[in-house]
């Protein structure tokens, strides 16, 4: 699972470089060449992440009298590079790597409604937006001894006072993830705080949050989910770990 991990931030990091190239004529070649494609063990994916890195270093002009916002020949190549490295990716750790596991059994073992009976009327106060829907769920928050509850009930807190910044869930979601403790829906706790965050941070796609913050998150979940499959090494555990998709998160 660390593979899958620092496969995908091999292949988005590298690709957010080419757009400094692309958006500001900054030269992205060296910062590029240093990622370190090694932290991936498996050997195929290894030697892909050190392709697709070469080719994005090779391609790249280093001289910046040649910048083009409208380079669309480069950035054909630089999709042609990105895609082979994702497809890869993809197809080595499809779900049906880690056993008998179909899209259903993923869907049951994540359906909200085993948590949440009355899940669809809470779902709504997301349309609703008032205090008192506010205070309903935080009763619900601190009446539960259930972490799966407590951390769809929070994630159901961020959903409310949506332009408040910063967001009052963001230390409630940041003390959840900081437990240790496992639940099917870290990672869904850990994109809706990294979208708070980078709300709170600044709206745009250039907030000055850094994107070491939003992994130290990640990565700390994702460890939390590791513990949880070594303790527990059965198909419950492999369907909570095929369930996670750890690419980053768009706004």
């Amino acid at each position: 699972m660390m593979d899958v991990a620092n496969g995908y931030a091999i292949l988005r990091a590298a690709y957010c470089d080419v757009e400094l190239w692309f958006r500001f004529g900054e030269v992205v070649n060296d910062t590029i060449g240093l990622l370190k494609t090694n932290a991936i063990k498996d050997r195929g994916m290894r030697e892909a992440a050190e392709q697709y890195v070469k080719t994005l270093v090779s391609i790249l002009p280093r001289d910046t009298a040649l910048w083009n916002q409208e380079d669309s020949v480069l950035w054909d190549h630089v999709w042609s590079a990105y895609k082979a490295f994702a497809d890869k990716l993809s197809s080595r750790f499809a779900l049906n790597h880690y056993g008998q596991i179909t899209d259903k059994d993923v869907e049951k073992y994540m359906d909200i409604k085993q948590f949440i009976p009355n899940y669809d009327s809470v779902c709504n106060l997301r349309r609703i937006q008032s205090e008192e829907s506010n205070n309903y769920l935080k009763r619900m928050l601190y009446e539960t001894s259930s972490f799966d509850k407590e951390c769809l009930f929070t994630i159901e807190i961020a959903h409310q006072n949506r332009h408040e910044e910063p967001h009052p869930a963001i230390p409630l979601l940041e003390h959840l993830m900081m437990k240790g403790k496992f639940s099917r829906y870290l990672h869904e706790m850990w994109r809706t705080w990294r979208v708070l965050k980078q709300v709170a941070e600044s709206p745009s796609r250039d907030g000055m949050i850094l994107n070491l913050e939003y992994n130290q998150m990640r990565y700390r979940c994702l460890n939390t989910i590791l513990k949880q499959i070594v303790k527990n090494p059965t198909r419950t555990s492999m369907q909570s770990m095929t369930s996670v998709s750890w690419r980053p998160t768009t706004i």
